[in-house]
């Protein structure tokens, strides 16, 4: 006859399940918000991004999206800036400050290699040029997302 174990115990996959729960409402709560201020653009990268298995929100306006998204966002952020590298410095910043769990895709029109780098290093996961091929895009976005969940 088995010996019925106590609650008390503690067996080696004890806790998985309170992992797999904390990942699954990270994944729950995981969303990919557009940035863009052209509403033609904005919509032809809802249409490229549909489909995929996170919602998508969009916004005209780096501060709309900042103060509308929920604090400590998961997900990708698809965002078309044309402003200065502060302006770009600024928006990490905020996400960071606001404990987002949020990789950031950088959309141009035109960038210089250097400006890209210097990007990246203030902690954009990425930087795509327009043109963008729907597919490249939706990869990009895929890649961020499980990136940053494994790295929170």
């Amino acid at each position: 006859m088995r010996k019925k174990a106590s609650s008390a115990s503690i067996g080696p996959l004890d806790g998985v399940d309170a992992v797999a729960v904390q990942i699954s409402e990270v994944q729950q709560n995981t969303a990919i918000y557009v940035v863009e201020s052209d509403p033609a653009t904005r919509r032809k990268l809802n249409a490229a991004l549909a489909g995929m298995r996170w919602p998508v929100y969009s916004y005209a306006t780096p501060k709309t999206f900042l103060d509308s998204v929920p604090r400590a966002a998961c997900g990708c952020v698809v965002a078309n800036f044309q402003l200065v590298e502060t302006a770009i410095n600024d928006f990490l910043q905020s996400i960071e400050r606001e404990q987002h769990q949020l990789a950031v895709i950088l959309m141009c029109r035109h960038m210089e290699i250097p400006d890209a780098v210097a990007a990246m290093r203030a902690g954009v996961h990425d930087v795509m040029e327009f043109p963008v091929v729907e597919r490249a895009l939706r990869r990009r976005v895929r890649g961020a997302i499980l990136n940053s969940q494994t790295n929170n």
